[in-house]
């Protein structure tokens, strides 16, 4: 593709600076290696590239674990079990990241991922232990109680060479039970340890919400949004214990990389990914599967067809079929027998009475006709507001919604011309789709402390938006050129 290419949309048909190189440039030129700025030695060899410098709030990051990781060995020698249990887990937990942290950034050719990452997954595993602390010695109550029960038990009867079968089907609870059992045959079966597996596996779902931003949109602001999903409080925190949440992030995430394959004609890729992160959310949650199957519907049926009949129509049957089992799954999981305006009315007024105990309880905003929309997506994705929340952990998450509203703001013409080129760029559409489907789903909940644990879940598609270059004319340089068009009126790029 030459460098005079046009892109199809006029906000992204800003001019460029031009390279003051003799020739022009073109897509090529992104794959030839850097000339050395300086002459190399007589024997020809060029001179070493220095290694990149470890950022400040990583290295902060990396000492706090390792005293963390040393006060669990002293609690460990006296005695502790949980401490013994997060003190053999974490090391390896960090060895693993190390290893696909410097294999991505080989790939990427960036030498600065891996002490991104690193310092990534250490802010993971202290927000994991944050959150053991507060929920298992605060609180003292949650499902991850049963879940690391019956773990223990599964595990127990793995190692003695048989299966422990459970009543019932082989979803939602059980499912998470097993899947506990599984982790604790490889790891210590102890609690904490356990939520640093699973927040470890929510890490690994924002990696792969990551390579979908960087396949999608931008390969040169992919950086960006990585730093935006892993300092991110709410998803450090809320989606690290072990429980569902971390396990759909991670369903989410592997969607998310599966459609941004689909949309940018890596077919098998894109139906081999898409259909296991969709198998994790049904097995756990089908309406999370129905937000995903909108979105993509959405992309799929607006985007610039660049792949010939065929594909668009293995692509179309695709979302059909996931999207009918995805609705026969969530029709059966809220124990309804049509999917219709009164059913939907219906299942959002039982899920706001249902949440509506403890102190985060608040008149929540169902989305039973479109004028309500604005005010229902405002609460979904900001509220509670500072002047709602009612204790420490409310206030936390009260100003996060602030300072993301107020982002939202200065993002809005990013945003919209973002959605004004889904057609060039699907992805956009993609996470549209699934923030209005989730909107309309959650809108009927009346707990803000559910609703901070469950939007985390889709946080990362909200914060593509956010991440967007403000200026428009920046907007042709971050973004990734489009494909060209199938067919004889394709124009070949210039050999390098």
């Amino acid at each position: 593709m030459s460098a005079d290419r046009r892109f199809r949309t006029p906000w992204l048909d800003a001019p460029t600076q031009r390279s003051k190189r003799p020739h022009a440039a073109s897509s090529f030129d992104a794959t030839r290696p850097v000339p050395p700025t300086r002459p190399a030695d007589p024997q020809g060899s060029a001179p070493p590239t220095p290694p990149p410098a470890t950022p400040t709030w990583v290295a902060m990051v990396g000492a706090l674990v390792a005293f963390c990781w040393l006060g669990g060995l002293v609690a460990a020698v006296g005695g502790n079990k949980e401490a013994l249990g997060a003190s053999v887990t974490a090391p390896l937990l960090l060895a693993l990241t190390f290893y696909i942290a410097r294999r991505l950034a080989r790939v990427d050719n960036n030498p600065r991922l891996v002490a991104i990452l690193m310092g990534g997954v250490c802010l993971k595993l202290i927000g994991s232990a944050v959150r053991y602390w507060v929920a298992a010695t605060i609180y003292g109550t949650g499902d991850f109680y049963d879940y690391d029960k019956w773990g223990q038990r599964i595990s127990a009867s793995i190692r003695h060479g048989h299966l422990l079968h459970l009543p019932g089907r082989l979803a939602g609870t059980d499912f998470m039970r097993y899947l506990t059992g599984f982790i604790y045959v490889v790891t210590p079966a102890r609690m904490m340890s356990g939520f640093l597996v699973y927040g470890w596996l929510s890490f690994i779902g924002l990696l792969f919400f990551w390579r979908a931003y960087r396949i999608a949109i931008s390969p040169k602001r992919d950086t960006i949004y990585l730093l935006w999903i892993l300092l991110m409080p709410s998803l450090l925190y809320w989606p690290s214990a072990i429980g569902k949440d971390a396990f759909i992030l991670l369903a989410a995430g592997i969607c998310a990389y599966g459609t941004a394959c689909l949309l940018t004609q890596r077919l098998t890729t894109g139906l081999v990914a898409l259909a296991l992160g969709l198998l994790g959310m049904i097995m756990v949650r089908p309406h999370f599967a129905l937000a995903i199957v909108g979105g993509l519907a959405l992309a799929t049926v607006f985007r610039r067809n660049d792949g010939g009949v065929f594909r668009t129509l293995v692509i179309l049957a695709f979302v059909l079929g996931v999207g009918f089992v995805a609705l026969q799954s969530a029709k059966s999981f809220f124990g309804i027998s049509a999917f219709n305006q009164s059913a939907i009315v219906k299942t959002l007024s039982e899920a706001s009475s249902q949440t509506s105990g403890g102190g985060s309880a608040f008149t929540p905003v169902v989305v039973n006709s479109p004028l309500k929309l604005p005010l229902a997506a405002a609460t979904v994705f900001y509220r509670p507001f500072p002047f709602e929340a009612h204790s420490a952990q409310e206030m936390l998450t009260a100003i996060e919604g602030t300072v993301l509203f107020i982002l939202s703001i200065r993002a809005l013409p990013a945003t919209i011309r973002a959605l004004r080129s889904g057609r060039t760029y699907p992805y956009f559409l993609y996470c549209a789709g699934a923030l209005l489907v989730f909107v309309v789903a959650f809108s009927g909940f009346s707990n803000f402390g559910i609703l901070a644990r469950e939007r985390s879940v889709i946080q990362p598609l909200f914060l593509v938006f956010l991440s967007l270059p403000r200026r428009r004319k920046q907007d042709a340089d971050n973004f990734r050129a489009p494909a060209p068009r199938a067919g004889p009126a394709t124009r070949s790029a210039p050999a390098p």
